[in-house]
């Protein structure tokens, strides 16, 4: 997952309705991250609204447009094409779970690829509105405070 964020930063960008900034160095990252009251329920949620299509159709972009096709995708260059895919991406990318699951996920991106001082999250799932603004509420107000303290942080910073 943390090399995939680092190089989809440039894509994850342009996609970008929400910047969240924890208090790191200077290096960003870019990720999907769906806070739900439980970690099921954020998966449901995931694999329901627009990012099951949307995904898929970034990964056929990827293999129309890209030199090196889905390479960018993979976790490892032993991973064949083929297994990138929704299931994939879903399980593997997305950053899906209630916010003690999500600030772990958070904190285990930051362990393997090191501090970074913003984390880009997209916004494949304004199909339902009311669950979005839930996620990011429980993003900003949950997520962001307990990742900082666990970074030792006294930083507050967050945009939503």
């Amino acid at each position: 997952m943390s090399a995939i964020c680092l190089r989809q930063l440039a894509l994850f960008s342009v996609c970008s309705s929400l910047v969240t900034l924890l208090s790191c160095s200077t290096l960003s990252a870019a990720d999907i991250a769906i806070v739900a009251e439980t970690t099921a329920e954020a998966k449901r949620l995931a694999r329901q609204n627009s990012l099951e299509s949307c995904l898929p159709y970034i990964l056929d972009l990827t293999r129309a447009t890209s030199p090196s096709g889905v390479t960018m995708w993979k976790s490892s260059a032993q991973q064949a094409d083929s297994e990138c895919n929704l299931d994939y991406l879903l399980n593997d990318v997305v950053i899906a779970g209630e916010h003690e699951s999500v600030t772990r996920q958070l904190l285990d991106l930051r362990d393997r690829v090191g501090a970074f001082g913003s984390l880009v999250l997209t916004a494949h799932n304004w199909d339902d509105r009311s669950t979005w603004i839930s996620s990011l509420t429980l993003f900003a107000d949950e997520v962001v405070p307990a990742f900082n303290l666990a970074i030792g942080s006294t930083s507050q910073d967050h945009h939503t």
